[in-house]
């Protein structure tokens, strides 16, 4: 944990859980590799500054076996060492139809044939690729990030790597089908739900449990109030 002044900062592992739906990606790959794409990264969230379809936002390098979190992120440090833009990669787990596939999850490419390259360096470094399926469903997904975050109120944080991701800290742990039905109460019972939200916890003072918000520029009011109601919503299950 940092210090910065009048501001806490704060760098730690920890798990993010979210929901979307995944498909193939089958040009500007290497060849017979499994590739999945999220063409709606967000889908709780209907404003501006969405991602568009003219470049990649979130890409699923479907590996042929489970990676340590400490191995990607060696890797990683290596291939920046000489890749020519920067790569935001992190380990993962994806659940689709009970089957579950390992993955490197990629973001912020400028363009699609960049995911080619990006591929070509991990398999110098030693990682291989599942071959090719045909998927388009719905997928839950387990990343392990690091997060670096910055307190703007007592249990509200901001991230400090996407403007537009806050974390609000929840009293416990929640199985993934409850917090699905609470996020539904939330957003049905609050009066701006124009928000995407995610379950997360991070190693700070033990395991801490919150919620990923995803919005453009939210009041604290407005991320007071969503803690408020997530809290008010999951003592209707305590």
């Amino acid at each position: 944990m940092k210090q910065n002044k009048d501001h806490e900062l704060i760098e730690t592992l920890g798990l993010l859980t979210k929901e979307e739906t995944l498909t193939t990606v089958k040009d500007n790959i290497v060849p017979n590799t499994f590739v999945l794409e999220s063409l709606e990264p967000f889908p709780g969230y209907h404003g501006e500054n969405l991602p568009t379809d003219t470049k990649p936002e979130a890409m699923y390098l479907i590996t042929s076996k489970r990676l340590s979190t400490e191995q990607v992120y060696r890797t990683v440090r290596r291939i920046q060492k000489f890749a020519s833009f920067p790569l935001n990669a992190i380990p993962g787990e994806i659940m689709i139809y009970n089957n579950n596939y390992y993955c490197i999850r990629i973001r912020h490419i400028q363009k699609y044939e960049m995911v080619r390259e990006i591929q070509k360096w991990f398999i110098d470094e030693g990682i291989l690729f599942m071959k090719i399926k045909n998927i388009n469903a719905p997928a839950l997904i387990n990343l392990k990030k690091l997060f670096i975050l910055e307190k703007i109120k007592n249990n509200i944080y901001k991230d400090l790597e996407d403007e537009h991701m806050y974390y609000i800290e929840i009293p416990r742990e929640i199985s993934w089908s409850l917090f699905k039905k609470i996020t539904s109460s939330v957003t049905n019972n609050i009066d701006n739900s124009n928000f995407d939200a995610a379950r997360v916890y991070i190693y700070l003072n033990g395991i801490t449990d919150f919620v990923r918000i995803y919005t453009k520029n939210p009041s604290l009011n407005r991320l007071e109030d969503i803690q408020n109601r997530y809290n008010f919503e999951m003592k209707k299950y305590i």
